[in-house]
Order: C-alpha cells, then sequence, then structure tokens
C-alpha cells in the first residue's frame, strides 16, 4: 500500500524543514511505501528554496514539488496536490505542524484493519495531548460540525479536522470546488453521499498555534465554513441523483402549495365559474360528447352567454354550430371531467357539465400540469446548471410571470397546461440525445402532437427537438446525419403526432368534409406575415410582453452569458424566441383579445428558463455587489406580478384598452382616480381584421350629454316591435302624438334606472 501525504504551504519557511522532517521520519508498517507531495501556493518567502533544499539533501525520500503561479488558497492547494498524487490513500498535512505525524498510524489503523474507506482525526475524542486555546474557536468548530451532521447524518465529533485520511479513488473522483477552509465541509458533505462508504473516527493530538505564531484561519472563515455546508448539502449540482430527485419533488411541490394555497384563498367551489370564453371554447367537446350527445352544440342554447359567444356556424354553407379550438384542449382534461361528472352524480350535484365539480375538476387539472411543468424543468435545469440556479430559475417564472395568473385565476385557459407539456417535451428531448430509444422517441411524438393540437401554432415545437444541443454549424450538420441514420425514429414521431391528431382530423372531415380545415378563417381571422407588429407585441403598452413581463426581458439578455460562456442550446434559444414573435406577433389581433399580459407567450416560458438560468448563474459568480441588486429586482418582479394580477382583477390594468398614461398612472397608483378610464384607449378590431392598427381606435370610455343618451334610449325603445307597440297604444289612449310617449318613457328610464346619471 501506498500513502501520499499532501502538504499545502504558504509563507511556512519558518516551519516547513521541521514540518518535511517529521513526515519523513514516520515508521510506518514495512508493507506501507510513504510519497510526500509539496505544494507551494505563491508563497512570498523562502519557502520554496527550503523545499527545494530539502529534497536535494534527502533524494532517497520520494518527494515531489508543484507550484501555483498566483495564490489560490489552501483548498486550491490541497485540489493541486490530489490531482498530483499516486497513492492508494491520501491524506493532508499542514505545514504549521498543529497536527503530529506521529498520528499516522493511528489513523491508517482502520484501513489497515480493512474497516474504513475514510478516517477522520478528531481533536475533541481520546487521551492525545490537546493545546489549550480560545473557547470561541472550540465552540466555532463544535457548531459547524453539528450543523454539517445534520445534513450529512453523520455523527462526527471534528469535522473541521486536518487530518483526514481518503481512499485515493473516492477523493480523486469527487469534484472539489472550495479554495480556501471551505474545503472540510465541502469534501465531508460529498462524502457523505456515496453509497456503501465507510466513514471512521479517530483521537489525535492537536498542537494549536496563535495568531503571533501564525494562524491563519479568521471569523470569515466560519462564515465561509457555514455557506458551504449549505451549498454543498442542499444546492450542490454534484449531489447524487436520488437526493437530487428529493430536492427536486420538495422544491416542487412547495412551489405548488404556495400557488394552490392562493388558489383556495381567492377561489370558492361554488362561486368559481373558469369555463367562459374561449375557455369554454376549448372545452365544450366534453360536454358534447359525454353529457349531451350533441356536436351540432344545440344545447349551447341553454348556456350563459360567456359559456358559447364564440361559437360559429348555422349558415348555408356549414349548417351544424361549431367552435374554432381544437380539441387538444378537451383530450388532457377528459380524465379530470370523468372523474367530476361521476363525483356530481354521486354527490347530487347538477351533471350539466358546468356546476361546481367541473369547475373544480379544471383548477386540479391546471394545478397538476404545473407541477408537471415546475417538475420537469427544474429536473431539466440542474443537468445544466445546478439545483439551486434551476429553483430560482423556475420560481421566478412561476411566481413573476402571467403563467402565475393563468393557473390562479383562469386556469381553464391552454397556457398552463402547455407550460407542462413543453417542459416535459424538454425534458424527455435532453434524455433523448443523451441515450436513444424508442420509448423516449415515442414520448416525445405522442408530446409534439397534442402540443400542436391544442395550439396549431405551437408546431414550431418541432425546432426543440431538431436542434437541442446544436450550437454550431457542425454540430448542426452532425445533428442531420444523425437524424438521417435514425430516420426510423423520425418516422416514429411522425407517427405519433398523427395519432393524436386523428380525432380532429375525422371530426373535421364529418364537419367540413375535409381532414384538415381552417375554423379560424369563419370568422376572418388570420396572420398578416407581411405586416408583424413586432415592436407593438414586445414593447407597446397595449400589452407588450417585455413591458408587462420585465422578467422575459431579463431572460432574453441572458442569452448573451450563453453565448460567451459557449453554453448549449444558446443557438436554439435565439432562434425558437425570433421565430415564436415573428410567428405571434403576425396573427391579426397581436394583443391576444382581453388577456393580462402577452399570455400566447406563455408556452414558451420553458425554453426561456435557460437564458433566464445561464443569467443567474452569470450574476452569481459576480459576487455580492451584484447578487444583492439582483435579489432586491427578483423580490421587486414577484410584488410587482402580484400587485398588477390584483389591478388587472379590479380592472384598472384594463383587458385591452391600457395606454402609456394608464400604464404609468396604474403602476404609481393601487387605484387611480375616476378620470383614469377615459385615457383607456380601446382597439379597433374591424380594422384589425385588416391588418391595419392605431388609425381609428376610439376611447374605452366617453362621457355623453345627457341629452344624447335619451335620444338613444328613445332609438332603442323605437327599435323594439314590443315596446314600440305599447307606446303607440298609450299615445292612442292618451290622444298625443307617438314621439310625445316615446319622448317621456325615455325620460322615466333615465331618472328611475339610472338616478339621471349618464352611463359609460
Amino acid at each position: 500500500m501506498k500513502l501520499t501525504v499532501v502538504i499545502p504551504v504558504f509563507n511556512e519557511e519558518r516551519s516547513i524543514i521541521k514540518t518535511l522532517d517529521s513526515v519523513s521520519a514516520v515508521s510506518l508498517p514495512a508493507a506501507i511505501k510513504m510519497e510526500i507531495v509539496v505544494v507551494n501556493d505563491c508563497s512570498t518567502d523562502k519557502t520554496a528554496e527550503s523545499v527545494k533544499t530539502f529534497i536535494t539533501e534527502n533524494p532517497l525520500l520520494d518527494i515531489h514539488f508543484f507550484e501555483h503561479k498566483i495564490n489560490m488558497g489552501k483548498g486550491a492547494a490541497m485540489h493541486t496536490g490530489i490531482a498530483k498524487a499516486t497513492g492508494d490513500y491520501l491524506m493532508v498535512q499542514d505545514a504549521d505542524l498543529e497536527y503530529d505525524p506521529a498520528d499516522y498510524i493511528t489513523l491508517l489503523q482502520p484501513i489497515i484493519d480493512g474497516k474504513a474507506d475514510v478516517v477522520y482525526g478528531s481533536r475533541f475524542m481520546g487521551g492525545k495531548p490537546h493545546r489549550i486555546l480560545f473557547f470561541w474557536h472550540s465552540l466555532g468548530n463544535k457548531f459547524l460540525t453539528m450543523v454539517s451532521n445534520a445534513f450529512t447524518n453523520l455523527n462526527l465529533s471534528d469535522m473541521e479536522t486536518g487530518y483526514k485520511v481518503f481512499r485515493a479513488d473516492i477523493i480523486k473522483n469527487i469534484v472539489l470546488e472550495e479554495n480556501r477552509f471551505g474545503f472540510e465541509p465541502e469534501v465531508t458533505a460529498k462524502i457523505a453521499r456515496i453509497p456503501g462508504i465507510r466513514i471512521y473516527e479517530v483521537g489525535i493530538a492537536y498542537y494549536g498555534r496563535t495568531y503571533d505564531e501564525g494562524k491563519k484561519i479568521t471569523a470569515k472563515d466560519g462564515f465561509r465554513a457555514l455557506y458551504s455546508i449549505l451549498k454543498y448539502n442542499v444546492f450542490d449540482k454534484y449531489i447524487l441523483p436520488s437526493l437530487k430527485q428529493k430536492y427536486i419533488w420538495f422544491f416542487s411541490l412547495l412551489i405548488l402549495f404556495f400557488v394552490g394555497y392562493k388558489n383556495h384563498d381567492i377561489h370558492k367551489p361554488a362561486e368559481a365559474d373558469f369555463l367562459k370564453w374561449d375557455a369554454a371554447e376549448y372545452y365544450h367537446y366534453l360536454p358534447a360528447v359525454f353529457i349531451y350527445h350533441d356536436l351540432s352544440f344545440q344545447f349551447t342554447d341553454s348556456l350563459k352567454q360567456n359559456h358559447f359567444k364564440f361559437m360559429v356556424g348555422n349558415t348555408k354553407q356549414f349548417p351544424i354550430l361549431h367552435g374554432r379550438m381544437s380539441i387538444g384542449q378537451s383530450m388532457l382534461l377528459s380524465p379530470f371531467f370523468l372523474l367530476a361528472h361521476a363525483y356530481a352524480n354521486v354527490f347530487d350535484y347538477s351533471c350539466d357539465g358546468y356546476s361546481p365539480p367541473y369547475q373544480m375538476a379544471v383548477l386540479i387539472g391546471c394545478l397538476l400540469f404545473l407541477f408537471m411543468g415546475i417538475f420537469f424543468l427544474i429536473k431539466t435545469l440542474e443537468r445544466y446548471f445546478g439545483l439551486f440556479v434551476s429553483v430560482i430559475s423556475t420560481l421566478l417564472i412561476v411566481l413573476a410571470t402571467n403563467l402565475f395568473f393563468y393557473s390562479l385565476y383562469e386556469p381553464g385557459m391552454t397556457h398552463t397546461f402547455t407550460f407542462g407539456l413543453v417542459s416535459l417535451l424538454i425534458y424527455f428531448t435532453d434524455n433523448y440525445y443523451r441515450k436513444p430509444s424508442y420509448k423516449t422517441i415515442i414520448y416525445i411524438g405522442l408530446l409534439m402532437g397534442i402540443i400542436s393540437l391544442i395550439r396549431p401554432s405551437n408546431a414550431v415545437v418541432a425546432i426543440i427537438f431538431g436542434l437541442w444541443n446544436v450550437s454550431s454549424w457542425t454540430e448542426f450538420k452532425e445533428r442531420i446525419g444523425f437524424l438521417f441514420k435514425n430516420y426510423l425514429h423520425v418516422i416514429i414521431i411522425a407517427v405519433s403526432i398523427l395519432l393524436v391528431w386523428l380525432p380532429q382530423m375525422i371530426y373535421w372531415h364529418w364537419l367540413f368534409g375535409k381532414f384538415f380545415f381552417y375554423t379560424y378563417g369563419l370568422k376572418n381571422e388570420g396572420f398578416f406575415f407581411g405586416n408583424p407588429q413586432i415592436s407593438n407585441i414586445l414593447f407597446s403598452y397595449r400589452k407588450g410582453w417585455y413591458i408587462y413581463t420585465p422578467l422575459m426581458f431579463l431572460a432574453t439578455l441572458g442569452i448573451i452569458p450563453m453565448i460567451g460562456q459557449r453554453m448549449k442550446n444558446w443557438f436554439l434559444v435565439l432562434l425558437y424566441i425570433a421565430i415564436n414573435v415573428y410567428i405571434l406577433s403576425s396573427w391579426w389581433c397581436w394583443w391576444y383579445g382581453g388577456s393580462y399580459g402577452a399570455r400566447i407567450f406563455i408556452d414558451i416560458y420553458p425554453i426561456m428558463a435557460f437564458p433566464l438560468a445561464a443569467l443567474i448563474l452569470w450574476i452569481g459568480r459576480r459576487g455580492a455587489w451584484l447578487i444583492i441588486p439582483a435579489i432586491l429586482i427578483s423580490g421587486f418582479l414577484i410584488q410587482n406580478n402580484y400587485y398588477r394580477m390584483w389591478q388587472y382583477n379590479k380592472n384598472t390594468v384594463h383587458y385591452d384598452s391600457m395606454t402609456k398614461t394608464t400604464f404609468w398612472e396604474s403602476f404609481h397608483q393601487k387605484i387611480p382616480d375616476s378620470a383614469y378610464k377615459y385615457n383607456l384607449i380601446k382597439p379597433n378590431y374591424d380594422e384589425a381584421h385588416l391588418g391595419v392598427y392605431y388609425q381609428n381606435d376610439k376611447p374605452a370610455y366617453t362621457k355623453k350629454p345627457p341629452r344624447d343618451f335619451l335620444l338613444e334610449l328613445e332609438n332603442k325603445i323605437r327599435s323594439s316591435a314590443t315596446w314600440y307597440q305599447q307606446s303607440e297604444q298609450k299615445a292612442s289612449a292618451r290622444g298625443v302624438p307617438v314621439d310625445s310617449v316615446i319622448a317621456g318613457d325615455a325620460r322615466w328610464i333615465f331618472k328611475t334606472q339610472y338616478n339621471s346619471i349618464v352611463p359609460e
């Protein structure tokens, strides 16, 4: 057996020769050879000359000398020594002789007996000499050991000891990062997670130094040790997979718990109404098939106005009523719907598809897909950025963007569901390129199918699969070759997508006589690819993405450190953002109707998590001067998002009519004054259908003179056949003109119903 003794030195000219004499004089069993590795951490005294002289004077000793060109710290010197060691076992010897080499035999005995892989030398156990020095140092060491033990589940008495013996293959295979005294808690955290590791502790002597005698450790190093305990036990990117999995579950559930708690705080089952407007149109297929057995949607005549407003049909060309949306969202919600339907039957709720059990089923489905998005996004990000950065990135995306709103207030919309599906697609895509398999490729195909079926413009997710981890022209050509070589996998993806789309194609063929039909065209809705509103969709006060979700502007900036550090996927992120911005800004209604912020971009947030994580990682390496402002900005973004969500629900942040004036007025005032609404400008939807914007928009609210409003009421009476007939009867009975009766009725309505106040 060969023992390597690593001696890190920095300005130790007074003690290095004595240390080398003591180490080389240790009498080891004949079967154990000793190798000494001295690493000079750029000493400014005569340490290097002393070591070189000793080596020259002792040619029979196995001593190797290495030097750092700049001072990097004790930990860095140990890293070098570990890398250069050739022994079967390895230990560190400080050059100050606070630890006695005579204890080598004691330290090695559990290894010689075949019982240990790692041995710690404890200053606080056994009957060896122990110099009495500093109370607070001793208390600090014991406190750090206790905290470390709490995380590692070890019962060490002295984690901070400088005497540790490691099996060389163990210590060499651990990625070590700390360059100063954080080495001790770091290495303890990492060896504690190795399955089956055998750790022993033995008592050793300790001859501590005073600061006058050259002691270097300070209170600052104690705080660094505490930081290292937390970092390498909780947020370490090299945590073993089983432990990482536990942390990912924990943080995912913690974020979901917060969203779920806020949901419970806001919604009451008897009052919840998630199935309206667009959400209703995505959902209608479920009650149509399972309750009303009516794909002509005649049952919608009995629903509230906001449940069927956008249904179209009943024309000569297409006499059957139908919706614009495809069936993808209904397919996702079907398990939750069926459970709600069974629950409604058992517990005597109305089985109409819209009563409280169905509403809650949609909310539960939304939260489940949110959890799936959080969990798999953290899981994938962790592979590239470490657990801590991944959790922070995901937390910000959930709480500082409109994803929070659509998970909290409008869970019936598709966006949270798509967020979960795209996160899952990214996870399986990353798995596939690490280890291709038929099972994984089927998952990828099915996910691409359902994502595109929910919203056909999301078919661009195919780019994620095609360009994952491609960051150069050479890698692009290699990817093309890989896909050609694995053409069967590409065919499986295509078949899987087709299987998901098949029910939709059959339905369209039954309804329109075609397997593919552009239903939005029936309402004159389409894209203007020659007139994309890129600046508006990004920066407009009418829900510009970067204006209402500033976190995404910072995330976009994260592409810069991705490129600078040559991270994987920078090209994919850049291209994916560009294509989505172009397509989405080309839609006739680029503000996407009534919504909180640019909701359409929520679908790409899983991809945006990567540049955001890169930015956070870059900031984290710059020190406190940048980390502290970043923490404050993150807190502001979360608070501002929640503040704006509250205003949106109070109609202060208007769903489609915001302007620069109203944006900044509402930013400074939680509840602006009554004159605020007159600065809102309503978009002209008729001109938007033609690709014309901002030219003839009108105020959303206007004050009319009472006389104009009375004329409106009179015209309303005249336009109603029943009402006008009653007015004629009154006029005949009184012997006055009918216009006089209508004018009198209008004044009566104005006084009694409106309290003589013109409505806005």
